[in-house]
């Protein structure tokens, strides 16, 4: 979009805008303040996704950060 001239601001996620732009060869330049912060959600479905099961995705997602395996991943992707 940039590129092509048909915007002048493109916001979106910074992992997601990083990546296409290596991709695409093109040159970024952030903006000097944050505009959104907003945690990452997971949507699962209520009729086919148990109490169980919840609770073994939110146990290892903590064992994952606890461990510093999150971190490790955030940062091999230039992740704030």
């Amino acid at each position: 979009m940039l590129e092509a001239d048909r915007a002048d601001l493109l916001l979106g996620d910074v992992l997601a805008v990083r990546h296409e732009a290596r991709l695409q060869g093109v040159a970024l330049n952030t903006l000097p303040f944050l505009v959104l912060r907003a945690p990452v959600h997971l949507m699962l479905n209520a009729r086919t996704t148990s109490a169980d099961d919840l609770a073994r995705l939110n146990a290892a997602i903590t064992h994952l950060e606890q461990r510093g395996a999150l971190a490790a991943i955030r940062a091999r992707y230039d992740a704030p």
